[in-house]
């Protein structure tokens, strides 16, 4: 989080970027087809802004997904080619986290 809020030209920073790839996508399909970027939320046309909205959010031309990224230059690649995860497998990747984090506090224990 440090980094997060120093405000310096090597910090990511928070960028609401319409990304015309992206209408008609869900939030899962977006987020996976930016790989140099973290997609985080939805800011509405009302003004309202969804903060991790589910992955079956449907992103609508009014949308501005919003962003942390280095810049506002946002690539946007194929779910395919991006080298994310595919989807469902955050909870194979959660059991294994827990299983090697277990074992850190046993070994720690010792």
């Amino acid at each position: 989080f440090k980094t997060l809020f120093s405000q310096d030209a090597e910090s990511p920073e928070i960028y609401p970027h319409r990304v015309p790839e992206l209408v008609g996508k869900t939030f899962g399909e977006a987020w996976r087809m930016c790989p140099e970027a973290t997609l985080f939320g939805i800011l509405h046309a009302d003004g309202s802004v969804t903060l991790a909205p589910d992955d079956d959010h449907v992103i609508v031309i009014t949308d501005e997904p919003v962003f942390l990224a280095e810049s506002s230059n946002i690539e946007v690649t194929s779910a395919d080619a991006s080298g994310c995860p595919p989807r469902g497998s955050q909870r194979e990747h959660m059991l294994a986290f827990e299983t090697s984090a277990a074992g850190v506090k046993a070994a720690a224990a010792a």
